[in-house]
């Protein structure tokens, strides 16, 4: 070391302050050899690789290895194992920081930071159950921030950890740790004395996401005549993409809220004085929860959202009769707005992916079956029953591809203990849409999820004409699959429990004109069912709402 180590220190921290992380870089380079620095220098060297102006994925690598060697240094280091931790989710290789997270864990017990890490690291390979249990001893510690609380609740709905009426207890604890804004008094709308509905909708995901597919062709046909349309978008900047540029399009107004704090953003769309707000994605991620349970506008609307949210003053929830039985709407925080037959529609494709089926089916050939469902859905009930399957269907293969991050060899583990890992297929996600539709013609019966099934998958499976074998649920989340299929009149593709399931299929596979004739009544029949209807759905919609905001008023 060229200088003394309390002045270099000082240097460091300010060019780190002053963001100046190349001339960083090189003056601890220049006074350190590449096996003495301390612990201390290690996190900022890592720190300031990763946060470089033209920072590569390989910077990355290495910060995150300065990281790694700062906490082996000194295995009381908090702050570079958290570093280590963030950088090693980010670049999706998450094996040796759990690893370490976990002998922090050993050595000193509970904290919270490493809780949340491992958490968050688990619930990125596919451990759900290990994510849900850390996140819930942070919260039971009320360590848990707004964001830890969001994404303990959406993670409950991926396996059957609480009843409806127990995970509507945990969403309004959730709602009463939300920051209340009292001084900010809401004044209601009068749309009657408007021309237009003033109609919002709010979301983080305006931009290339499996919402779109669901939402823009119902935004394109909405009556200009009779609403007002307004976007308020809380999707990051660099998340714009082709899909953002058709949502500010089709808006009337467009407003982003993303940088905006809650107070201000609160008062931004107070401003616009909006009769209905739709927000959309209920406890994902960037939810902006606050603004509802302060109110923003005279009606407040959940839709195509997992479950309750549980939150003060979301008003309404919108579902349909197979999704919510009248009798259980007291297990849901907001009143249940019924459509008249689904809860939403998929806007469709173009028709050039009109797949041919075959007259003749083999029953020598090897059969396919496919789940383009996330691995997040795929539950330890879900591994069983399709392992059962695979193991009674000789001539059998399981292709899987999600569209998150996945870990491999960690589903695979999954499938190592009933020995059909050999039988499994991983495929790494497609970005081209006709690709990935096309990929469809593989599978001759795709296999859904539970208790949280596909949807969007579901809707492609069905275009392409594929069958989807679900199973009943007890719940919003866990019906979904039931409502779509019930609503195409295909109630023989679902399951009333596990065991259905497993042999439901084995009778399909056993009998391949029957499938054959399923596969062809989907083909002809689906893609001008109600599924598919926007124009139908939207008048339907608009008139939902006309009828939310009248009823409200009075």
């Amino acid at each position: 070391m060229k200088k003394d180590l309390n002045i270099l220190i000082s240097e460091i921290n300010s060019l780190l302050k002053e963001k100046k992380f190349e001339k960083l870089i090189n003056e601890i380079n220049s006074n350190f050899n590449e096996n003495d620095k301390p612990p201390v220098i290690l996190n900022i060297l890592g720190a300031a690789k990763i946060f470089k102006h033209d920072s590569t994925k390989n910077d990355k690598i290495s910060g995150a290895n300065d990281f790694k060697l700062a906490f082996i240094k000194d295995n009381s280091f908090l702050e570079a194992l958290i570093n280590y931790i963030r950088i090693s989710i980010q670049l999706e290789n998450t094996s040796e920081a759990l690893s370490l997270a976990k002998q922090y864990q050993a050595k000193f017990g509970y904290q919270k930071d490493v809780y949340r890490g491992i958490a968050r690291i688990n619930f990125s390979i596919g451990n759900v159950k290990e994510s849900v249990s850390f996140m819930e001893d942070v919260l039971e510690k009320n360590d848990g921030t707004s964001l830890n609380w969001t994404q303990y609740l959406t993670r409950l709905n991926y396996d059957y950890f609480y009843s409806q009426k127990d995970y509507l207890y945990k969403c309004k604890k959730f709602s009463a740790t939300l920051e209340d804004f009292g001084q900010y008094e809401f004044s209601k709308s009068d749309y009657k004395k408007n021309k237009k509905v003033k109609l919002g909708f709010l979301s983080a995901d305006f931009r290339t996401h499996p919402v779109s597919s669901l939402i823009l062709g119902i935004l394109e046909l909405i009556n200009q005549d009779k609403f007002e349309t307004f976007g308020f978008s809380n999707t990051i900047d660099s998340q714009y993409d082709d899909e953002t540029k058709k949502y500010k399009k089709i808006f009337n107004n467009w407003l982003d809220i993303s940088k905006l704090k809650d107070v201000d953003a609160l008062n931004s769309i107070r401003n616009n004085k909006i009769d209905i707000l739709i927000h959309l994605g209920g406890l994902f991620d960037r939810n902006r929860l606050a603004l509802i349970k302060n109110r923003i506008a005279t009606v407040q609307v959940s839709w195509m959202n997992i479950n309750t949210t549980g939150v003060k003053n979301m008003d309404y929830l919108i579902a349909d009769k197979n999704l919510i039985k009248f009798n259980e709407e007291s297990m849901y925080s907001e009143k249940i707005i019924y459509m008249p037959s689904i809860w939403n529609i998929h806007s469709g494709f173009e028709k050039k992916n009109i797949i041919k089926l075959s007259n003749k089916t083999d029953l020598n050939k090897t059969i396919t079956f496919g789940s383009f469902n996330n691995f997040d859905k795929i539950s330890d009930k879900v591994i069983l029953v399709w392992s059962k399957i695979l193991n009674k269907i000789k001539k059998s293969k399981l292709i899987l591809r999600s569209s998150n991050q996945v870990n491999k060899d960690y589903i695979m583990s999954k499938f190592i203990k009933y020995n059909v890992q050999n039988k499994i297929e991983i495929y790494d996600k497609i970005y081209n849409q006709d690709e990935h539709l096309n990929s469809y013609k593989n599978i001759d019966l795709a296999l859904d999820t539970f208790p949280t099934p596909g949807i969007v998958t579901t809707f492609e499976a069905l275009w392409m004409g594929v069958p989807v074998i679900t199973m009943e649920g007890f719940n919003l989340c866990s019906r979904a699959g039931e409502s779509i299929m019930k609503n195409i009149n295909m109630e023989e593709l679902i399951c009333k429990n596990e065991d259905e399931y497993v042999n439901k299929i084995v009778d399909l596979i056993n009998n391949k004109e029957k499938l054959k004739e399923i596969r062809n009544k989907i083909l002809k029949e689906v893609r001008e069912s109600k599924l598919f209807d926007k124009k139908k759905f939207t008048n339907q919609f608009e008139v939902m709402l006309i009828n939310t905001l009248d009823n409200h008023q009075n």
